[in-house]
């Protein structure tokens, strides 16, 4: 007898506090005596799940959601139950157990089956990975996995096979470890389990032809198509050709991601870039309007901070969209997560869980791609431990943990209708100002409104900063980052010294003080110099905080500098004669202030030194060569005699100076003397 208890079929369950019609709860099922179950919604309509019940044999199940009609129900399979599937028009149910595909058709007294087969050449223990259906060729693809010892692992098979069991293909392949068809080509990765090199293979389904390329080792590594369809990633003028991006967390760091992206063509496969490295850890990705957008922390982050996360193609210059807010449930972390793209939207799905209790709920949000506005979003507290969530079309599954201490006997399904979305407008600022819609006030940044669609007008306002306007046409269920650059009323500097000085003001400008400057609003470093004697005043700096709508005012005094004059003479002994007033004889140096001065040097015998000097520098050095005075030869004589005698009287004889002779020499000097005049 079938252990199991439907709690609910179509619900239609409106979650308190949520738009009207956009989450519904359409499906909830639990087993009575626990066991596993497992459930998908194929082609956005089908729900087909798989119940284990243990010791019983399994069966599949599956509910069309449009009709709320079991189409397919109560056949039990046994044991060993691999994949499933359904055509998008229900006409064909497709499953394998045990290593043998059953293919029911849908004819007007129900499902019956139209054949069974064995997959030729598969060990008995073996599980299929992947299930295929090609629509325009009733063909089926199956990938079956086997253990097959220590030494080689898991190795893979792949099939291609019509509705009737003629197998059309066969080949053994490496652990197939992702698929993918678009219905032309069949692309997979496998890996040879002894030395971890991996592969991207592509078979064709005209023909059977495939061709592959390396990957070397991808170490655990999480593989996916960047969406559903591959068309969906493409340069300009290639519309019919598929990329892929292959990323995974290293093994050995648990630190970053090495992104790996494929082009296919005609010819054969081509690596765009290969194991290049990003500082983030990557846990879901997705891909529309021309970028990829990613579950992701950066590396070394908890957990916790799980972001939304914007990369251009070549995965350069991340954006951060939004930090998921898990940190208000306190105490959870995310566990499970997904990402998808849904009419436009970024819907994302985690399953939260606190390690302490064992407890888990769930958070759904819907996030407007372009501006990163979080529209929408919903704890499930009710959903009692179920942390797996999988985004299919417009539904959300919410399947058993694999987690130990979780109970794993139940599964809820969410129907996700996006049709009436508010409109938010999230306003920030440098600094908290108030925020006026449409003339009334509504609040202070940081603020997130719901806003009708239409025209609106939004006014940001605080003191000292200018008014900022801006204009919005709204439009229905979209969200707008409005970022307001306020910028500061200036301030005015006022700048005084003495002496008069030049004035750097951060690195830029001559400004002459005194001056008045308007300047916005912060610090500055002003550099003082002296204007007319930069040698002989010290330069100082000066850090200046300029205020909005202030007039900040600065004095400065320019320490003077003294210099240092030497003066020399040849010969020495000159007597020293500074503006006037004598200071000493030659050599001499002297501190002096800066300035005009004006030296005389003054030796007997010799003509008088004069000079004018503008004393600028630290030092000063003047060195004057003075010259004789003319004079006959007697005189000459004279001045030689005098400066060899000595400035005693008497001789050593005793003889005195002023003898007979001294007053005949002057005698003649007197007389020559007169008749020159």
């Amino acid at each position: 007898m079938r252990r199991i208890v439907i709690v609910s079929l179509i619900i239609a369950f409106i979650i308190p506090g949520v738009f009207a019609g956009l989450l519904s709860q359409v499906f909830q099922m639990e087993l009575e005596n626990g066991g596993k179950m497992e459930a998908i919604v194929m082609h956005d309509r089908y729900l087909v799940f798989h119940v284990d019940n243990g010791a019983s044999p399994s069966y599949l199940e599956i509910l069309d959601l449009e009709t709320n009609r079991t189409v397919f129900e109560d056949i039990y399979l046994g044991y060993g139950f691999g994949s499933f599937l359904i055509t998008p028009d229900s006409r064909y149910v497709v499953f394998d157990i045990n290593n043998r595909v059953y293919v029911y058709e849908n004819d007007p007294w129900g499902y019956s089956v139209r054949s069974t087969f064995s997959l030729e050449g598969v060990r008995l223990n073996s599980f299929s990975n992947y299930l295929f259906f090609i629509p325009d060729t009733k063909e089926l693809i199956v990938f079956v996995s086997e253990w097959v010892n220590s030494s080689i692992g898991y190795k893979s098979w792949l099939f291609v096979t019509d509705i009737n069991g003629n197998i059309a293909f066969k080949k053994n392949v490496y652990w197939v470890r992702w698929a993918y068809t678009d219905g032309e080509n069949v692309y997979f990765i496998d890996t040879d389990v002894r030395t971890e090199e991996s592969r991207f293979v592509v078979l064709s389904l005209n023909g059977y032809n495939n061709y592959s390329i390396s990957l070397g080792k991808l170490i655990v590594p999480q593989v996916l198509p960047v969406n559903d369809s591959c068309e969906s990633v493409q340069s300009a003028g290639e519309s019919n050709t598929p990329y892929f991006v292959i990323y995974g967390v290293p093994f050995n760091t648990g630190l970053g991601n090495y992104i790996t992206c494929i082009r296919v063509d005609q010819e054969g496969i081509d690596v765009v870039y290969n194991s290049k490295y990003i500082d983030w850890e990557i846990r879901d990705l997705v891909f529309t309007n021309g970028s990829f957008y990613a579950l992701a922390r950066e590396s070394g982050v908890s957990l916790g901070q799980l972001r939304v996360v914007r990369f251009n193609w070549d995965f350069s210059s991340p954006g951060i969209l939004l930090s998921v807010p898990v940190h208000t449930m306190k105490g959870y972390s995310p566990s499970r997560y997904d990402i998808a793209v849904l009419d436009g939207y970024l819907v994302i799905a985690l399953g939260l869980i606190n390690w302490g209790t064992r407890e888990g709920v769930g958070w759904i949000g819907v996030v407007d791609p372009s501006s990163g506005v979080l529209l929408w979003d919903q704890y499930l507290e009710s959903l009692n431990g179920i942390v797996e969530p999988k985004i299919y079309g417009h539904y959300v599954v919410w399947n058993p943990p694999s987690i130990v201490g979780i109970p794993d006997n139940r599964f809820y399904v969410y129907s996700i209708d996006l049709s009436n979305l508010p409109s938010f407008v999230e306003v920030w600022a440098p600094v908290t100002s108030r925020v006026y819609l449409d003339g009334v006030f509504v609040g202070e940044t940081p603020l997130r409104l719901n806003v009708s669609p239409g025209i609106h007008t939004f006014r940001i306002v605080e003191e000292l900063y200018y008014p900022y306007n801006i204009t919005l046409n709204v439009e229905s269920g979209r969200g707008y980052l409005l970022d307001a650059d306020l910028r500061p009323l200036e301030g005015v500097l006022s700048v005084l010294s003495s002496p008069e000085a030049i004035v750097i003001i951060d690195g830029h400008g001559n400004f002459t003080a005194p001056f008045n400057l308007t300047l916005a609003p912060g610090k500055y470093l002003l550099k003082f110099q002296s204007a007319e004697y930069p040698e002989q005043y010290m330069t100082i700096t000066k850090i200046v905080q300029v205020f909005s709508n202030r007039t900040t005012v600065v004095s400065v005094s320019l320490p003077l500098v003294y210099s240092n004059l030497t003066i020399m003479s040849s010969p020495q002994g000159a007597r020293i004669i500074l503006n006037g007033s004598e200071v000493g004889i030659t050599p001499m140096s002297v501190l002096l202030k800066p300035g005009l001065y004006n030296i005389s040097l003054q030796l007997e015998g010799y003509k008088p030194f004069s000079t004018a000097i503008d004393l600028r520098s630290r030092e000063f050095t003047i060195n004057a060569t003075l010259e004789r005075l003319l004079l006959n030869n007697t005189a000459h004589q004279e001045l030689a005699d005098r400066e060899h005698n000595t400035s005693s009287k008497e001789t050593p004889s005793g003889n005195t100076i002023c003898g007979p002779a001294f007053l005949v020499s002057l005698l003649l000097i007197m007389t020559f003397l007169g008749r020159r005049f």
